[in-house]
């Protein structure tokens, strides 16, 4: 009945952004925000098919601006926070996707499986950008890392 064409493995990386003036403006909550990842994180358990019968999310990074000032300062952060504490393509750049030196060693050229893959999350409390919160979503439910401040 036809032919097929079968990418045998393929890792996809989705980006995505919410604008807090808009959040504002469609009345956006956290909770419709938890349900959105909540959603993303379970949104091939239930859709298998010939054409995409494995897929299935392996991370979510969540980058939250919170603000640069002191904890009590809590106006000034939220304001910062809606404009953003720093660029995206600067935090989705710390999270690294690479051919893994098991899979160049084993003299492959390209992945086979998740496990030729090598994710490297460079971002840790200490180099994390000013005013972001790093949600690792994918590892626990609200696993953290930061933020800095001051």
């Amino acid at each position: 009945m036809g032919n097929k064409h079968i990418v045998p493995y393929g890792l996809y990386a989705a980006k995505g952004y919410i604008s807090p003036a808009f959040a504002e403006k469609t009345r956006f909550t956290d909770a419709d925000l938890a349900l959105l990842f909540q959603a993303l994180l379970s949104m091939f358990l239930h859709d298998r098919s010939a054409a995409r019968g494995e897929m299935i999310v392996r991370g979510l990074y969540d980058f939250e601006h919170v603000g640069t000032q002191h904890a009590n300062n809590a106006e000034q952060n939220k304001r910062e926070a809606r404009l953003g504490c720093a660029h995206a393509h600067v935090l989705i750049e710390g999270v690294k996707v690479a051919l893994s030196d098991e899979a160049k060693a084993a003299g492959k050229t390209f992945p086979e499986s998740f496990a030729d893959y090598a994710v490297n999350n460079t971002w840790t409390a200490e180099n994390l950008p000013k005013g972001i919160k790093l949600h690792l979503r994918h590892v626990g439910p609200d696993a953290a890392i930061g933020p800095r401040q001051g």
